[in-house]
């Protein structure tokens, strides 16, 4: 059986899509048109790999990708066309740690996918394990914490030197 891939792409696609050549392929694809309702379709469309074009809908998909990842963790993830000058460290570190590939056109898309999912998707599997060995759901909490307990040290800090120049 052929993939199945839930497409999140906007109404303002300014580029050709990507759609038609996979179709083509004989790939199964839902397409939905923002990321409220590609998590609506998670349990129904039960995809082997989801396909995010960012720029379709006006944002750097971050938030989106975030969402699905929190639904189905080690879901394998393309992000097409993020906005210029806010991915570029995102991407570069799943690149560099071989979690996810870039994608830049058609073709280059369409090799993607069937290099993903060739050889009953080990490829998939591999990209799947890395990014969820690599992810961290909990990134925001840990980060608010820390400046947290950094507000509360500096917050002593301060109370206890004024305390020591008569200042209070």
């Amino acid at each position: 059986m052929k993939a199945r891939i839930l497409w999140v792409e906007g109404k303002r696609a300014d580029s050709p899509s990507f759609i038609p050549s996979l179709r083509k392929k004989d790939y199964l694809i839902e397409t939905v048109p923002n990321g409220n309702a590609a998590l609506q379709k998670l349990q129904e469309v039960d995809p082997d790999l989801v396909v995010v074009n960012a720029a379709s809908l006006r944002s750097n998909g971050k938030r989106i990708c975030r969402s699905l990842r929190d639904q189905l963790d080690g879901l394998p993830i393309i992000l097409i066309d993020s906005l210029p000058g806010q991915e570029e460290g995102n991407l570069r570190f799943v690149l560099d740690h071989q979690a996810g590939v870039q994608v830049e056109n058609p073709r280059g898309l369409s090799g993607a996918v069937d290099s993903w999912l060739r050889e009953d998707g080990r490829l998939l599997k591999s990209f799947a394990l890395t990014s969820q060995a690599l992810g961290n759901p909990d990134a925001a909490f840990v980060i608010a914490g820390a400046l947290y307990e950094a507000a509360k040290k500096a917050r002593t800090t301060h109370k206890s030197d004024r305390a020591r120049s008569g200042h209070e």
